[in-house]
C-alpha cells in the first residue's frame, strides 16, 4: 500500500505484489527516466524466495548477493535476485549483518539467532 500511495502522490505508477517482476522493473527503467524503484521484499518472479518480510545486500558483494528472511525461511541470491536458493526453512522475521560479512543477526518469532559463515566468500 505504501509504494501505491507514493505513487500516486509522484502522480507516477507503482509495480507492486506479482506486478513487480525483474522483467517488468527492467523495462520500466529502460522507458521511464522519472521511474522510482524501491523494494522492501525483493522482486517477485512467481518461484522462490516467495514473500520475504525482509531483504538485505551482503556486505562487500557489490550488490550481487542478497539474503531474504521471512516467515518460510532463508533464501539467498548470488545474481542480484535473478535465482533465489532456499538456505533454510526455519522463519526469521528481519536479518542485519554485523561489522563484516561473516556475521548476521537475525530475529523472529520469539528467538534470536546468530550465524557464522564458516566461508564467507560464497557469497
Amino acid at each position: 500500500k505504501t509504494a501505491s500511495l507514493i505513487a500516486e502522490e509522484l502522480h507516477a505508477a507503482a509495480l507492486t505484489g506479482e506486478k513487480a517482476t525483474y522483467n517488468n522493473v527492467r523495462e520500466k527503467f529502460k522507458s521511464d527516466t522519472e521511474f522510482i524503484f524501491f523494494g522492501t521484499h525483493g522482486i517477485a518472479d512467481g518461484k522462490n524466495p516467495g514473500y520475504r518480510s525482509c531483504t538485505k545486500y551482503v556486505p562487500n558483494t557489490n550488490g550481487n548477493s542478497l539474503i531474504a528472511v521471512g516467515s518460510k525461511g532463508i533464501s539467498y541470491s548470488k545474481n542480484r535476485g535473478r535465482t533465489w536458493k532456499s538456505l533454510s526453512k526455519t522463519g526469521f522475521y528481519t536479518i542485519s549483518f554485523g561489522s563484516s560479512i561473516k556475521t548476521a543477526w537475525l530475529a523472529g518469532d520469539k528467538k534470536i539467532a546468530k550465524i557464522i559463515w564458516k566461508a564467507p566468500s560464497a557469497f
